[in-house]
């Protein structure tokens, strides 16, 4: 009986162990979640809706896109490529 108590004992103890490891992996598990969440929501979804309209056919500005006329990042002047590059990609 006494063996019994004891096997009873140490499965619980066992378990108490693996449940503790359950807590402590989902919430580790939870806090990289809420990290890609907060890392990725506010300032990417603009970027892509820029790839995104890069991407499409019909956008205006996707041939001054491609052949390099756009403003560039934050100075506001165009950027110039050569007129052979210009004609290679037309």
């Amino acid at each position: 009986m006494i063996d019994r108590e004891r096997g009873v004992a140490e499965l619980l103890e066992q378990l108490m162990v693996v449940v503790e490891f359950g807590r402590a992996f989902s919430a580790f598990v939870f806090r990289i979640c809420v990290f890609i969440y907060r890392v990725g929501s506010p300032d990417s979804i603009p970027r892509r809706e820029r790839i995104k309209a890069t991407n499409r056919e019909d956008d205006p500005n996707r041939s001054r896109i491609l052949k390099g006329t756009t403003p560039s990042a934050g100075t506001g002047e165009g950027l110039s490529l050569d007129s052979e590059v210009l004609e290679a990609t037309d």
